[in-house]
């Protein structure tokens, strides 16, 4: 294509919520699902964005949130939904890899495991030379593996 040509087939669409959500049910059922800070006109001209999947925090203080709320009476559907969000999260952390920097509870005893895991190895054709100097590091964020988490 000549310098200058029209590279439109290379953008992607990009729609805004009120596109998204044709319907006025389902744009306010998303829209408040949010929380957004935004007035719901100016939501609506917003481009749409994928919502996240909250973190396990986020998802307990929204569950929290919607039990202690003051100003409107709490139902079961709603409630009923955080904890809905809670028990994905909690299997979205209970699937992350434990690594060796979260096994630990102290520096010691993470410096006592990389010694016993070092001393029986030769650097050059250990699995961690690749980062020189640095393979305690390396080996820190490694996947712990299968092993009991101390």
């Amino acid at each position: 294509m000549a310098p200058g040509g029209d590279h439109s087939h290379e953008r992607l669409k990009t729609m805004k919520n009120i596109e998204k959500y044709p319907n006025t049910k389902d744009a306010m059922e998303a829209y408040n699902k949010l929380n957004s800070r935004e007035l719901f006109e100016t939501w609506l001209e917003l481009e749409f964005e994928e919502p996240r999947e909250p973190s396990l925090l986020e998802a307990a203080e929204a569950v929290i949130d919607e039990w202690y709320y003051p100003y409107k009476n709490v139902t079961s559907n709603d409630l009923g939904d955080k904890i809905v969000e809670l028990k994905k999260a909690i299997e979205r952390e209970k699937r992350k890899p434990v690594r060796n920097c979260d096994k630990y509870k102290t520096a010691e005893e993470a410096c006592d495991d990389f010694t016993k895991m070092c001393k029986g190895n030769i650097c050059n054709i250990c699995h961690l030379h690749y980062c020189g100097t640095n393979c305690q590091f390396a080996w820190l964020y490694e996947d712990a593996g299968k092993e009991e988490t101390k």
